[in-house]
């Protein structure tokens, strides 16, 4: 291989890593919403889909955004749990990430917008809400913000 040239192998492992990061997030949400029996299930279900072992070994962006959407959902839903504010901020983080991945993400800020809504609902205050809220959307701008503007400048 010369210098310069187009590393085939490190792409592989790329690829590899997004899918192995596709089978933990599996596991995780499985697991933290049901029990771990169902996690083992859910990566056995996602393993035997053709379409997850074609995309995989073919480095689609589907993958990739689909762990952030995964993680995007875990930690809004520990969010939605906890009130934490840490959580609302990881979960924007992976939103922007998805957004820098792939704009059909954008179905993740309203996702992230009803989580402080159900939590003001179940009687939490309606400013920590509205501040993890923000927090959340900020992370989300943070991550994603400096590629959209990036194409706006440039378009």
């Amino acid at each position: 291989m010369s210098i310069n040239a187009v590393n085939d192998h490190l792409a592989g492992l790329v690829v590899a890593g997004y899918s192995g990061a596709m089978m933990l997030t599996t596991f995780a949400i499985t697991r933290l919403i049901f029990s771990k029996r169902a996690g083992w299930a859910a990566v056995i279900l996602l393993l035997s889909s053709h379409m997850f072992v074609d995309w995989s070994t073919s480095g689609y962006v589907d993958v990739p955004v689909g762990v952030y959407h995964g993680l995007c959902f875990l930690f809004a839903y520990i969010w939605m749990q906890t009130g934490g504010q840490r959580w609302a901020v990881i979960a924007g983080i992976m939103a922007g990430l998805a957004l820098w991945t792939k704009q059909s993400a954008l179905v993740l800020l309203p996702a992230l917008g009803i989580v402080p809504l159900l939590r003001i609902r179940t009687g939490s205050s309606t400013l920590t809400e509205t501040r993890n809220s923000l927090t959340a959307f900020g992370s989300v701008l943070l991550i994603a913000g400096p590629w959209y503007l990036r194409s706006l400048i440039i378009t």
